[in-house]
């Protein structure tokens, strides 16, 4: 029920920000002008408090929005300012999301199988453990979160930032489309995973491409 909840509450955050985007980009809201206050929004949208403000501090970090205190909130950005990756992935195809991701995945995991370390290894020795241990008691949430803590350490570990960054938040945002709330998924793969690790203790790079590539999105 939390989770139905917050989903909801994202996805109606999504089209206040995406409906007050449209507004600055026409010229209704335009910059330098103050837009009107949370009560009006909230009639306007037609939703609560809460989303309105999940809204604008999406906005303001994105760098459209500015809010002062006491005074209001004012258009800071206008129609070319960037759509932050997270919301561009959550309206995106996922076939596009699982194309990228896949090429992320096998550029990070040749370079971590070159850069690797034995604190990198001991990491995803425990984490796909955990894994492992969430499937068997059929725990969802926990294996969702240690199988995006081992992709994230593979990432981290290719020594590239922006690579792992990006293919971050990709895994998050694939993981996060599951509706199906059951361990699965996980559970099919994780034999694979092993074979990862192993590639990647071994530094056997073309080892290691090869399983990513059998690995579902």
């Amino acid at each position: 029920m939390k989770n139905d909840k917050q989903k909801k509450s994202s996805s109606l955050a999504d089209f206040v920000i995406e409906k007050l985007q449209k507004e600055i980009a026409s010229g209704k809201f335009k910059k330098g002008t103050k837009i009107p206050p949370e009560p009006e929004l909230m009639e306007r949208y037609n939703v609560g408090r809460s989303t309105i403000r999940e809204a604008i501090k999406t906005l303001a970090k994105q760098g459209m929005l500015k809010v002062q205190q006491g005074s209001g909130t004012f258009v800071t950005g206008d129609k070319n300012t960037a759509e932050p990756l997270e919301q561009k992935l959550r309206k995106a195809a996922a076939k596009e999301i699982n194309e990228v991701s896949t090429l992320l995945a096998k550029e990070t995991a040749r370079l971590a199988t070159i850069n690797r370390k034995e604190k990198d290894v001991k990491a995803l020795v425990q984490t796909l453990g955990e894994r492992a241990k969430a499937i068997g008691a059929a725990e969802y949430d926990a294996a969702k979160e240690a199988d995006v803590r081992f992709h994230s350490i593979i990432a981290k570990t290719s020594g590239n930032t922006v690579m792992a960054d990006l293919y971050e938040t990709f895994t998050q945002s694939i993981r996060n489309r599951d509706k199906s709330q059951n361990v699965s998924f996980f559970q099919s793969t994780q034999k694979l995973l092993e074979q990862l690790l192993t590639a990647i203790q071994s530094q056997n790079e073309k080892k290691a491409a090869t399983i990513i590539s059998q690995l579902p999105q």
